[in-house]
């Protein structure tokens, strides 16, 4: 899933491709009067355009779930009433998941990582579309456009600057399950506004970190980076991030209309 950056190291996989020309001087560094270093920028950046193509489509259909369930009254009495969708979404959810990060290369065959990909993304939209009945549609609509600032200026950070945060993955981890296991003391404790809003805003924060991180790791140059045939794991872990974002500022503005 990961690889660590030391030269050219896509020059053996992506060589083949061109070797009918090999005077071209594909496979051959700048040094030595070739394009390798360019070839390799060229395959990086289709790359990133393939990620947040994916990523575009994900969260297209994942936001017109959530708006459409919050403002559309018929559609919150047949989910409210209706609680088979929600059993069917949640094994699915989590059995597509499993499917992409740990059957092997299954991620990186097509098309059983779009089709993985895309039983993911549905289901993880219907659950979030019920998350949303509990707000009206002003809220979840500045949810959604806070989310999107958010995550733009994020993802601007994230390309411009030179600090490389992927060196920070053990302290997010072990943040997150600190706020997992704060999680699960809240629902012990009495209800408390101020202590959920502040849950929330922790929340929130961490995965902007992880936004930042996630997005990094699709550059060239970093300590941890991602491989180009990971990009539909690329896709979906920015995809939980910014859906993690968009449940926690949720839930800030919800709290601060109670």
């Amino acid at each position: 899933m990961y690889q660590q950056p030391s030269g050219y190291q896509a020059a053996g996989q992506y060589d083949s491709k061109y070797a009918y020309d090999p005077e071209m001087g594909y496979g051959k560094t700048e040094e030595e009067g070739g394009y390798a270093t360019f070839m390799e920028k060229q395959v990086r950046q289709g790359f990133i355009r393939k990620v947040f193509s994916i990523l575009a489509v994900q969260l297209l259909v994942t936001f017109s779930c959530a708006i459409g369930f919050a403002s559309s009254a018929p559609l919150k009495a047949y989910v409210s009433q209706n609680m088979w969708p929600v059993y069917v979404a949640f094994p699915a959810t989590f059995g597509s998941m499993i499917g992409l990060i740990c059957c092997g290369d299954l991620h990186r065959r097509f098309p059983h990582n779009y089709c993985l990909l895309g039983v993911f993304t549905l289901a993880e939209s219907y659950l979030v579309g019920v998350c949303t009945l509990a707000y009206d549609t002003q809220t979840v609509l500045l949810a959604v456009a806070m989310t999107g600032v958010i995550t733009v200026g994020l993802v601007a950070y994230a390309f411009q600057t030179k600090y490389d945060f992927t060196t920070m993955g053990g302290v997010l981890i072990s943040a997150l399950f600190g706020l997992i296991a704060f999680s699960f003391v809240l629902m012990f404790l009495p209800y408390n506004k101020i202590v959920n809003v502040a849950f929330s805003a922790v929340g929130a924060f961490l995965f902007s970190c992880y936004l930042v991180v996630d997005v990094q790791m699709l550059m060239e140059g970093k300590r941890i980076q991602l491989s180009p045939d990971d990009y539909v794991l690329a896709a979906m872990n920015l995809y939980l991030d910014i859906l993690n974002l968009f449940l926690y500022i949720l839930q800030i503005l919800g709290e601060s209309q109670r």
